[in-house]
């Protein structure tokens, strides 16, 4: 039996502070990855330097447009792999994770994602003054980020593309349409992915953003009346 090939993908902008960990986190999985790819957003940094002296199967690809959506994409259209997972650049995976997602998938071949918990952790370098604003739960927590997900190439298409204006909500309106399609989830007991807070966490910095998370939900619920997928447009009523 051909074993699984799973695409890890790692959007990155100036990210060469932390990247070179997401990257090993990738590598060192018990189930390994068949390709790396780290999607340059835009980088004025090092960051496609430090990817591209990984070599082996970590492959360097170049999105000049700005913006997380941009490069999500970007990464799908230059992945290969029969699953798919993304990372940030400032994330780590457990090594365990795929190996026990595509358990998941192969004990209940009708899901159409596995997730897992999430545990959260400060930043060594984390300034005093961020961390003394701020709370890091020391408990692991259900993992409702694209970094805990590992799907079928399938599920990423029914759910289609990311839309270029959702900066902040991304993930969340990534799940949203995946619910609105009635896709099947599981839950992992187990921790899958450790979210780094280091203050330069996109949360830190898009307070005047923060409507994108409401928008996205007001979307979904007028949808659910109106009978249209939201941000597609695409017309669900069966007429």
């Amino acid at each position: 039996m051909t074993e699984p090939r799973v695409s890890a993908l790692i959007p990155v902008h100036d990210g060469e502070e932390h990247l070179d960990q997401a990257i090993e986190s990738a590598l060192a999985q018990t189930h390994p990855p068949m390709e790396v790819i780290v999607v340059a957003n835009d980088c004025s940094d090092r960051s496609a330097e430090i990817a591209e002296s990984f070599g082996g199967i970590v492959r360097v690809v170049s999105e000049p447009r700005r913006g997380i959506t941009f490069a999500r994409n970007t990464a799908l259209a230059a992945a290969q792999g029969d699953y798919l997972a993304f990372l940030d650049h400032d994330d780590l995976w457990e090594p365990a994770k795929t190996e026990n997602q595509l358990a998941a998938f192969d004990a209940d071949p009708g899901l159409a994602l596995v997730l897992g918990l999430a545990l959260q952790f400060a930043d060594e370098d984390l300034d005093p003054a961020v961390a003394a604003r701020i709370t890091v739960p020391n408990h692991p927590q259900p993992g409702m980020l694209i970094g805990a997900v590992l799907a079928p190439r399938s599920t990423f298409e029914k759910v289609g593309d990311w839309q270029g204006a959702n900066e902040v909500a991304d993930g969340l309106v990534w799940f949203i349409r995946a619910r609105e399609l009635g896709l099947r989830e599981r839950m992992l007991d187990e921790v899958v992915v450790r979210r780094r807070i280091h203050g330069g966490n996109q949360s830190f910095h898009n307070h005047d953003q923060r409507s994108e998370w409401l928008q996205a939900l007001k979307g979904s619920l007028d949808a659910k009346r109106a009978g249209v997928r939201p941000e597609t447009g695409d017309d669900r009523s069966g007429v």
